[in-house]
């Protein structure tokens, strides 16, 4: 294909991710292959079928750019070894040395750039809310966005490890909603207890959604926070913490409105063992869209908040 054409990025992508789109192992970004194994017996088999593939295809790679039997590898933008994923230091450092933004362009590039590590960073969604703001052209750059730009920087550069997604492993979903917005932590449980976590979810209300009542609102918390988590918990049995005790009787609600009612088909998707938590124990995602005062930030634990056994009611709902 020649170089220069203007659908030539596209056409190229979509080429080798046919070719590739039936090996779950193979993760393709235009020319760049990453080939994931369990072990480097099962990683040499992947290479002779990868390098096969393209083989077959009369596709060429050059060994210089080539690295084979790699522990940890940096790949679009990310560091992943087999224990851990976090942002490339280089990135992070170069997002930190970004200067205050000046214009509405220079804070949309930023938020850009924080968008793609949202993943790793709490609250993401209301310590960035004065610099959304900020782009509507409606609001001034102030004290408030000064500092949370300074603070969405901190807490990039200061993010957790968050752990790969195993299918062997037991997650816990802990989702909480206030008028504030919505937060869940996607986290891995041995025995209970919390050994990792997979990833952070925040998001503003919009329009109507900040006249939900509160029931409402925490479904509305709920079904917004297994969407991004969707690929990774759709078919497998997890455990879903919430403090709003009302969703232990959903199932039971007669003649529900539509709104409801597809919120509980989206429900029903899941294998979900339903946790009611009271609100005192529900520290981790109270944490999320409660506490957004920018200049008094808490770390979110990676282990159980207390030594004390939780008050937990709990249901199975979704599949059998």
């Amino acid at each position: 294909m020649p170089f220069g054409l203007l659908n030539e990025p596209s056409t190229f992508s979509r080429y080798i991710a046919d070719i590739f789109r039936d090996l779950p192992f193979v993760l393709v970004y235009l020319d760049d292959i990453l080939v994931m194994s369990a072990s480097k017996k099962e990683h040499i088999k992947h290479l002779d079928t990868v390098l096969q593939r393209l083989k077959d295809h009369q596709l060429i790679v050059k060994d210089k750019k080539c690295k084979f039997l790699q522990p940890k590898i940096e790949f679009l933008g990310y560091h992943i070894s087999e224990r851990c994923i976090r942002p490339m230091k280089d990135n992070s450092k170069a997002i930190n040395a970004i200067p205050e933004c000046e214009t509405v362009r220079d804070a949309q590039r930023f938020l850009g750039m924080i968008n793609y590590y949202r993943r790793f960073i709490p609250r993401c969604s209301m310590v960035a809310r004065p610099l959304i703001d900020f782009t509507s052209k409606k609001t001034p750059w102030t004290q408030a966005q000064t500092k949370a730009f300074e603070e969405l920087k901190r807490l990039l550069s200061s993010a957790p490890l968050l752990v790969p997604f195993h299918l062997d492993k037991e997650y816990r979903l802990t989702t909480d909603a206030s008028k504030l917005g919505l937060g869940a932590v996607l986290e891995e449980t041995e025995n209970k207890k919390v050994t990792g976590v997979v990833g952070y979810f925040s998001k503003l209300l919009q329009g109507a959604q900040n006249n939900y009542p509160a029931g409402e609102l925490e479904l509305l918390g709920i079904i917004e926070s297994l969407r991004p988590f969707k690929y990774l918990l759709h078919g497998k049995r997890f455990t879903l913490r919430t403090d709003d005790i009302s969703l232990l009787t959903l199932k039971n609600r007669n003649e529900p409105s539509m709104g409801l009612a597809r919120w509980l088909d989206e429900l029903a998707e899941y294998d979900i063992e339903l946790e009611y938590l009271k609100g005192p124990d529900n520290v981790v995602a109270d944490t999320l869209p409660r506490n957004v005062a920018i200049n008094a930030v808490d770390r979110l634990p990676t282990s159980e908040p207390s030594q004390r056994t939780p008050d937990v009611q709990k249901k199975r709902i979704g599949p059998r």
